[in-house]
């Protein structure tokens, strides 16, 4: 990075110096990094962790085949990492194909799976129905999507594990094989092209995560917190140090504080720049009410998971963040994620104020988000590119210029070919050939470990290729207020630029829930009151409007925003074309972003 006095007023700042992001030797091996959700959320989603001890392994010649890849003794055990998924699921990719095609495919997996599990092993392939609507709408646009497929047992009581039945479909069978095969090298080619093939197309349902402070814990997620330093889920209480000190009011927690200035103004503009926030919903608050004259800050839309389809929504609950308190109302504290999008909505005001804002509400005030959901919202967004409008809202753009993430998981594989989700690459990668710059969170675990998807990011060697028509994903990580890179963030020669992201102050929904943690000498109920009427402590639960809050979830938009803003600056001529992704790749070399055309 940049070795100059950090600008306050900066919004981004481009790793340009590839040697400066690489992981100091003598680093722990990653893997040592473990990131367990609770049991309550795998228990919402009908989820489980994968046990890296008790895991199914791959047949002989597939675990050869990776082993070699990663230069590891062809013989030993792959060792995966911890990762949560939808038990009973997994996922086949859709994007593009007709429903004949997709039949074709879930034809062939059952097919592969009869012929290896038998007798009370037997796994029956159900397809949701839903999702044949969904790629009748992709078909048109070629767009990203998936369709799950549920997991019941013929002939036995047990339910059926999703990763087991994967290595079942990726493993080729008995009879594939030629006899006394042992290694990928000698595989045919017919039957390599293949097996990997179907790497490519199906996957698990992992369960992405956002986690905030004092929330489901600073080790799943992006914006900093912990379940070793939390007392609650609405804030910490304990004696946290290192990185769990991001998790404490006072210390970049979320905590309530007194906004003193104006909203950010607009100027009036022909096209206005677009960024996307797929996340928990912006809510109802002054900063997002239209009283200029310059038409809406926010459009609000939702993913309605019965239907699978990104449908309208509003400001109150369906697009918005109203209700603080739905996990658990007896403890009567605010939800660990309740306003991530709506803080996330007021740092894009702040740093491009004359962006439109378009919200997608997927997440929920756990901060979980099934991986097939999202990949259905990218594919969305990049049918909506595509010109095809499903949503009929008013004031939605026909064209989305940046799309910021904050969400992601580990994978549960290190190996090459093997390490990435080709369901959500293909789906991130699809947009960035449509002209639409992903910027995606990093990370907050402290670790090399790539989170996905900002680990799909292509920064090596200080370099950041992109096709002539497209723009590449910018992963992001968070820097503390003095410009050092906060404790928290995750690191790697993967990480391609650092924005604040620690102690920011932005806004949140108006919401009061819980008791008062002090003294409070009112006899009022807290609505008759008059103003000074009362003593009372600073209520961490009663939010006015605005809050502090930390995490590379809050990094990510603020670079989204500076890139917006600097795309203001960047006319259609410049660049290598007037197309959208010529001036995103102007903006970003502008920047200082080392962009490179392949």
């Amino acid at each position: 990075m940049e070795q100059e006095k950090p600008d306050p007023f900066r919004a981004v700042w481009p790793v340009t110096d590839a040697s400066a992001a690489k992981v100091p030797a003598g680093w722990p091996p990653t893997r040592e990094t473990p990131v367990v959700l609770p049991l309550d959320v795998l228990l919402r989603h009908n989820a489980q962790t994968l046990d890296p001890v008790m895991a199914a392994q791959p047949n002989d010649a597939r675990r050869e085949r990776d082993n070699l890849r990663a230069g590891r003794d062809p013989r030993a055990p792959i060792r995966y990492l911890p990762t949560a998924y939808v038990a009973n699921e997994i996922l086949v990719r859709a994007g593009g194909r007709d429903r004949s095609a997709l039949n074709s495919i879930t034809g062939a997996l059952q097919q592969r799976l009869d012929r290896v599990l038998t007798g009370e092993r037997r796994v029956q392939l159900e397809e949701d129905p839903r999702g044949r609507e969904l790629v009748d709408l992709r078909v048109r646009t070629a767009s990203p999507a998936v369709v799950r497929v549920s997991l019941r047992s013929i002939g036995t009581a047990t339910p059926p594990d999703a990763w087991a039945v994967l290595q079942a479909l990726l493993d080729p069978p008995p009879d594939e094989r030629t006899e006394g095969q042992s290694s990928d090298a000698e595989t045919a080619d017919g039957e390599t092209e293949e097996l990997e093939g179907f790497e490519a197309e199906i996957g698990l349902n992992h369960l992405m995560f956002a986690a905030a402070a004092g929330a489901v814990g600073f080790s799943a997620g992006h914006s900093a917190g912990g379940v070793g330093f939390s007392a609650g889920h609405g804030f910490s209480a304990g004696h946290g140090t290192g990185t769990g000190e991001y998790a404490m009011p006072g210390l970049g927690g979320r905590a309530p504080v007194r906004w003193l200035g104006r909203p950010p103004a607009r100027q009036e503009l022909s096209r206005r720049p677009v960024i996307a926030i797929v996340d928990t919903g912006v809510a109802d608050h002054p900063w997002f009410t239209e009283s200029d004259g310059l038409g809406p800050i926010v459009t609000r839309l939702r993913y309605d998971p019965e239907a699978q389809r990104v449908v309208p929504g509003d400001e109150v609950d369906d697009g918005g963040e109203s209700q603080a308190n739905r996990i658990d109302p007896l403890e009567g504290l605010v939800d660990p994620f309740f306003g991530h999008g709506t803080f996330i909505a007021g740092l894009i005001r702040q740093v491009c104020p004359d962006a439109h804002i378009v919200s997608i509400k997927v997440m929920g005030t756990d901060g979980v988000v099934g991986e097939a959901d999202l990949v259905n919202v990218l594919g969305y967004l990049h049918a909506l590119q595509r010109g095809n409008r499903e949503a009929d809202v008013d004031g939605l753009p026909d064209h989305i210029d940046v799309v910021s993430l904050s969400l992601g998981y580990y994978h549960e594989a290190t190996t090459a070919g093997t390490a990435y989700d080709n369901v959500l690459r293909s789906a991130v990668s699809d947009l960035g050939e449509a002209g639409v710059l992903v910027v995606a969170s990093a990370g907050n675990n402290a670790s090399s470990l790539r989170l996905l998807p900002a680990g799909f990011t292509s920064f090596a060697d200080g370099r950041l290729p992109t096709t002539s028509d497209g723009v590449p994903l910018i992963s992001v990580g968070a820097l503390n207020p003095d410009g050092s890179v906060a404790l928290f963030s995750n690191a790697g020669d993967w990480v391609a630029c650092h924005s604040p992201g620690a102690a920011l102050v932005s806004t949140l929904p108006i919401a009061d829930t819980g008791l008062r943690s002090g003294v409070d000498l009112g006899f009022n109920p807290p609505g008759q009151r008059p103003v000074a009427s009362w003593r009372a402590t600073i209520d961490p639960d009663s939010f006015t409007g605005f809050g502090t809050w930390s995490g590379t979830s809050f990094a990510a938009p603020v670079a989204a925003a500076a890139v917006a803003q600097q795309l203001m600056r960047t006319p259609e001529s410049r660049g290598a074309g007037s197309s959208a992704a010529a001036r995103l790749q102007q903006a970003l070399t502008d920047l200082s972003f080392p962009v490179v055309v392949t």
